[in-house]
């Protein structure tokens, strides 16, 4: 009997060694499906951030600056092409949201008609 519960704890301790072996191997390989939302596509590894035309969700100073290139990589929901982040956290737009929207608002209180001289 007691010959059998020594046997019988060296093949555990020798799975448990096989498995985290196995683990630490392949373990970095080993993906978990995240969902994202719509227009928006899963990214395993990305060495930038991505473009975003706002600074807040205010909406109201415009982001001037290129996304920095990163030290290291970030997995995640990355904007569609032709698609980019409206503010940090924010949805993905069309990337012709990114206009001045002051500038709009300027441009839809003109007139329609222009007056001929």
């Amino acid at each position: 009997m007691y010959h059998y519960k020594l046997v019988c704890a060296v093949e555990m301790k020798l799975a448990c060694l096989l498995t985290i072996l196995c683990l630490l191997k392949h373990g970095s390989t080993i993906m978990i499906k995240q969902e994202c939302p719509h227009n928006e596509l899963y990214r395993s590894c990305s060495f930038t951030n991505e473009y975003t035309c706002w600074e807040s969700q205010l909406q109201d100073t415009r982001v001037m600056t290129i996304p920095e290139r990163l030290t290291h990589c970030r997995s995640g929901c990355y904007c569609k092409k032709g698609e980019v982040r409206a503010y940090p956290d924010g949805p993905c737009v069309p990337s012709g949201y990114c206009r001045d929207q002051r500038l709009s608002y300027v441009f839809n209180k003109l007139p329609y008609q222009l007056v001929d001289f």
